[in-house]
């Protein structure tokens, strides 16, 4: 019995150690497990990036910190939102972009999974979701109540997917300490990921930006060109947008939550690739129909399709629609310069100071090297 158990620890050990050398970059990123601790030590930190590569869990994670922090203000969208940064406020406030991608209904339900109301959301309107086209790749939300929680990804799928990624070379056991006050892959490897205040960063981009306009806009262009992925062809609005648009402010207005909305811009040369040609009709139907809507509540709509009038160029774009952190801090001065509510909320002599003192037109001070 002796020899037998000596032998099966002989054949074992290799087996243990390989297993131990294949989990170690996904534990020790953090990328495996211990999602909850993550998000509690950036918490206590308030440094550093949440960067998920294979396990990403940003509804729930935007859910938890917003109920953890219980802003006066929050910012909701998609990833076209995530440049407001907690530093344009007086007062609290956290960005949960990218918390929902689908329609309106989802907004709401984002709401109504929080165990507080804000005062003031800031919401982001993507043209596409004004699209039937689009809308069709999408399940309409129900007027249900839907939990957020967290979505568990089997271990064996990620193993697989970064090891994939290893062998073509888009990461090494080196990269593991890139960042090292980041987690998730993303964090480590390229410093990319969500700030404390929910905001994102986009370090490996700032580190190596592409400068090329035509590089960076070209999958963008293309999905104009071609109608799909966001830019599928449109006449007319979509009517059901709009109604559930309306209950997502009909909720707020019932909970006393402030709304300003506003259309988030595309960068100046996608702007005109779509209204020349002629395939997005509807994208001129959008600044009436929720100005009319937000209005009904008393609340506040802009519409920052296009803000090439603020001096803001294809330079100030990461891709052909999302704006870098300049952008964004400019809409909020514009909003701000137009009386919004917004105005109580802003700290506008800080606003106005960073903007002047830029780093470039994308972000406001040197990237991380």
């Amino acid at each position: 019995m002796k020899r037998f158990l000596h032998e099966l620890v002989f054949y074992l050990i290799p087996l243990l150690v390989l297993a131990a050398v294949i989990l170690f970059p996904g534990f020790y990123s953090r990328e495996f497990g211990f999602f909850d601790k993550t998000i509690d030590l950036q918490r206590d930190q308030r440094f550093g990036t949440i960067g998920m590569g294979y396990n990403e869990q940003t509804p729930y994670y935007k859910r938890s910190n917003a109920d953890y922090y219980q802003a006066d203000v929050i910012a909701l969208g998609t990833s076209r939102v995530m440049q407001f940064k907690s530093e344009f406020f007086l007062t609290s406030f956290y960005n949960c972009g990218g918390a929902v991608e689908g329609n309106y209904s989802e907004y709401r339900n984002f709401l109504d999974n929080l165990k507080y109301d804000p005062e003031v959301v800031l919401i982001g309107l993507d043209p596409w979701v004004f699209n039937d086209e689009w809308n069709k790749h999408y399940n309409d939300y129900s007027d249900l109540y839907v939990p957020i929680k967290k979505t568990e990804r089997s271990l064996p799928a990620m193993i697989k997917n970064m090891y994939s990624d290893f062998l073509e070379k888009k990461w090494s056991f080196r990269d593991l300490n890139n960042y090292p006050e980041c987690y998730g892959f993303n964090g480590r490897i390229n410093g990319d990921g969500y700030e404390p205040d929910g905001s994102y960063s986009y370090t490996a981009f700032y580190r190596d930006p592409v400068i090329s306009n035509e590089l960076r806009f070209k999958d963008t262009i293309d999905r104009i060109d071609n109608g799909v992925n966001r830019f599928e062809f449109g006449e007319h609005i979509d009517t059901d947008t709009l109604r559930q648009l309306d209950g997502f402010l009909s909720y707020c207005n019932e909970h006393d939550i402030y709304a300003v909305g506003f259309s988030a811009p595309f960068a100046p040369t996608v702007n005109h690739r779509m209204v020349s040609s002629g395939n997005y009709e509807y994208l001129s139907e959008i600044p009436s129909a929720c100005a009319q809507v937000f209005e009904k509540y008393g609340f506040e709509y802009y519409d920052f399709t296009d803000v090439s009038f603020l001096g803001l160029t294809d330079e100030y774009y990461l891709d052909g629609f999302h704006g870098s952190d300049i952008v964004y801090a400019t809409l909020l001065e514009e909003m701000v310069h137009r009386n919004s509510l917004l105005s109580d909320y802003v700290n506008q002599v800080h606003l106005n100071h960073r903007l002047e003192t830029r780093y470039n037109t994308w972000i406001f001070d040197e990237p991380l090297v």
